[in-house]
């Protein structure tokens, strides 16, 4: 075995965004669901270098039963996330009206420009405990009209929303395309766009122009894409293509965020796992979907237990951080008045920024031996600790 001497920063550089609801834990633990299991469940996530929150977040109300995030919604709380590193938080989520105005009135309003107001009323709270606790202003956000091709409205949300939170970068999964380039009004007051991954890859000019004047563009992956060669992480694909995902996938396209829209679909499961190896537990969130989409948790006998999808994706994290740390080293490099020799270790480790193209060419393009990965990491670990040395030593 092979020790470096580093350790990796607690803070999470590759900002991330989950669905995670508490009605499929309430459904398969019950009154067992209380506040340590809760706890546990976030030290998992966060151990995993996956930020708490939750993406479909319709309630931000703080109340059980009505906000998955209840038990954070403190200040408290919320110092324990930042401690803990977690790189978003997601304020709210805001429907497209024919999901916020029902028959039920489930906001208690019967008009969408009324919905918007009473978003206004539940998000404040959260913004003001934010604020107070010293909350990075970078690592906020509200999601948008999740997949909508509804751009008229999509533009009315965003600009109703900007006018109360102008300092809240504000997200969407919504197929627009412009990437705040055009003269539109998803352009003007959306600061986050989050195509899917084939999108990115065929967009990736214009997410660069947009990028350059202040916009965001993150990525994500759900049912699809799905082809053969896809990165998704489906039960029956090789787990490394988890990893190359959330790690040399994420660097060479320079993404500024992951989106995924469950953690824990369970609906398909009654009970819990009490046994193994073998398990009745149904890999499947619902309906037709593919093993494993929506679904990076189980439930275990004594709670909320990994999978090796989840194993890989955390790795592929930390390969990430492997490269962010090599490059803060790179730049405190660069600062300094260096002899040839360790200008030339410095030239050689700013190479290794680079994902070999063997290793991956793009999201289609890429290879699954593990020992090929293996070696480029040890190759940016070996790096990291040679510029430690160069930078220590001044």
């Amino acid at each position: 075995m092979q020790v470096y001497d580093f350790t990796l920063p607690v803070e999470q550089h590759l900002k991330t965004v989950w669905g995670l609801t508490t009605s499929m834990f309430t459904k398969l633990y019950g009154d067992r669901f209380n506040r340590q299991m809760a706890f546990d469940l976030y030290d998992l996530l966060l151990d995993h270098r996956l930020a708490v929150n939750d993406l479909y977040r319709t309630k931000p109300t703080g109340i059980t039963g009505e906000d998955a995030m209840h038990y954070l919604t403190n200040p408290e709380g919320m110092r324990f996330l930042m401690k803990r590193g977690s790189s978003w938080w997601n304020v709210g989520y805001v429907l497209a009206p024919e999901h916020a105005i029902k028959q039920d009135r489930p906001f208690g309003v019967d008009t969408y420009d009324e919905y918007l107001r009473k978003c206004v009323e539940m998000f404040t709270p959260d913004v003001e405990r934010l604020h107070e606790v010293g909350w990075p202003k970078d690592r906020i956000g509200i999601y948008f009209l999740d997949e909508t091709s509804d751009f008229e409205t999509l533009g009315k949300a965003a600009q109703f929303i900007k006018q109360a939170f102008p300092d809240i970068p504000l997200m969407t999964t919504g197929y627009d395309r412009t990437y705040g380039l055009e003269d539109t009004d998803p352009s003007k007051y959306l600061d986050i766009w989050v195509p899917l991954t084939p999108r990115y890859h065929e967009d990736r000019e214009k997410i660069i122009r947009g990028r350059a004047i202040g916009k965001q563009t993150w990525w994500y992956i759900c049912v699809g894409p799905r082809e053969t060669r896809s990165l998704n992480w489906f039960t029956q694909y090789p787990a490394i293509r988890s990893r190359l995902l959330m790690g040399v996938a994420a660097w060479k396209y320079e993404t500024d965020g992951f989106l995924y829209y469950r953690l824990d679909g369970w609906r398909n499961n009654d009970a819990i796992i009490t046994s193994g190896p073998y398990t009745d537990w149904v890999p499947q969130y619902s309906g037709t979907l593919p093993d494993g989409d929506g679904q990076l948790l189980c439930a275990g006998p004594d709670g909320p237990i990994s999978t090796m999808r989840l194993e890989n994706i955390r790795d592929g994290i930390e390969d990430y951080e492997y490269l962010w740390r090599l490059r803060a080293l790179i730049e405190q490099a660069r600062g300094l008045n260096l002899p040839p020799a360790q200008r030339a270790a410095v030239a050689r480790a700013e190479r290794l920024l680079a994902v070999p193209d063997a290793l991956l060419g793009d999201v289609n393009t890429y290879s699954e031996d593990p020992g090929m990965l293996l070696e480029h990491r040890d190759r940016v670990a070996e790096a990291i600790c040679r510029l430690q040395g160069i930078v220590g030593d001044r």
